[in-house]
């Protein structure tokens, strides 16, 4: 089982400022140090109108180095691989679906100071049961619960309510 959160760069960008201050110039070099082709950008901003330059360059960034690769590794594994995205957003300091916020949802410890101080006092337990329940599954019998990777491209996404998508759109997909 392999997956990725919706917004990993949020744990930096947000805290550092960095979400804030990232203008067209700054975009720009980010583009040509990440070897982000201007379609690509193009085309991620299309998809989040409205959004900051650090937050698309964020959502760049996350499929980069993390969502695009794990894609790319189910595609050429022959036994069967499931993945899953953590999407459900903490309210806390507008962290958003960051890295490692999914941690006390997989292990059920919502309550210890590390995932309090993530996820907050009033993460949803109904999510951690579900994805702690899915972990489970899996360790005991290779199966989580949905369908394996395969052409489609299932992904299982945690949110308040998880629900079974499909990965990457695909244009974004095809620009990659």
């Amino acid at each position: 089982m392999v997956g990725y959160n919706t917004e990993e760069y949020r744990l930096w960008f947000v805290p550092s400022g960095l979400v804030d201050r990232i203008g067209p110039l700054a975009f720009a070099l980010a583009r040509l140090k990440y070897r982000i082709g201007g379609r690509v950008a193009r085309l991620y901003r299309a998809h989040r109108p409205g959004a900051k330059p650090g937050e698309v360059l964020g959502a760049l960034v996350t499929d980069k180095v993390l969502r695009v690769p794990l894609n790319r590794l189910a595609d050429e594994r022959t036994s069967r691989t499931y993945m899953y995205e953590f999407a459900w957003r903490t309210p806390v300091q507008d962290l958003g679906a960051c890295h490692a916020l999914e941690i006390g949802f997989v292990f059920d410890t919502l309550r210890t100071a590390d995932a309090v101080a993530l996820a907050g006092p009033g993460a949803p337990q109904p999510l951690a049961d579900a994805m702690h329940a899915a972990w489970v599954s899996f360790a005991r019998t290779g199966d989580p619960g949905w369908p394996a990777w395969s052409g489609k491209r299932p992904v299982m996404r945690f949110d308040v309510e998880p629900e079974l998508v499909y990965a990457l759109l695909e244009d974004e997909r095809a620009a990659w």
